[in-house]
């Protein structure tokens, strides 16, 4: 019995100081999920992890496709990076991987704009890069409707995400 009591405590001690630290965009070893070769030190991990759902909320209600996405029927998944400094500026956008039609450019106002990004900046008098990943999705109604027979209206859902 006594046994049977100190592996239980174990299991339960383990499973409550073995939180998860991957965050939705990036796993346990802070590499950006979408794309593993691009990564942040566990500390920016933590950081991210913090303003990350806001992050998502906002851009997901405030980035809208360009009318040239929209002409071209421009979807994808894009990658974007950026270097945040002590100072708390945002420098050296850099487009990783590319949908195109000022999609990206979308995405970097939106970065810009962001006001809590400044709780990300180093302490010291360093930089620090971060990725992120968006797939840009566009539905073709007239597509939709042939096979549905139905009008298509299309929002996306995002609930807080706890840890």
């Amino acid at each position: 019995m006594k046994i049977l009591i100190t592996i239980s405590l174990l299991v339960f001690a383990s499973v409550g100081f073995c939180q998860t630290t991957e965050s939705l965009l990036y796993n346990g070893r802070g590499q950006l999920k979408a794309d593993t070769s691009f990564s942040i030190s566990g500390k920016q991990l933590e950081l991210w992890k913090g303003v990350e759902n806001l992050f998502i909320k906002e851009l997901i209600s405030d980035v809208q496709y360009s009318t040239v996405a929209k002409e071209n029927n421009l979807s994808g998944l894009s990658i974007i990076s950026f270097d945040l400094d002590s100072a708390k500026q945002l420098k050296n956008f850099k487009i990783i991987k590319q949908v195109g039609g000022g999609l990206e450019e979308c995405l970097k106002i939106f970065i810009k704009s962001f006001q809590y990004l400044n709780t990300l900046a180093p302490a010291d008098n360093s930089s620090l890069t971060y990725y992120i990943s968006v797939d840009f999705e566009l539905i073709d109604a007239a597509k939709t409707m042939v096979t549905t027979h139905a009008i298509p209206v299309a929002k996306v859902k995002f609930d807080y995400i706890q840890y």
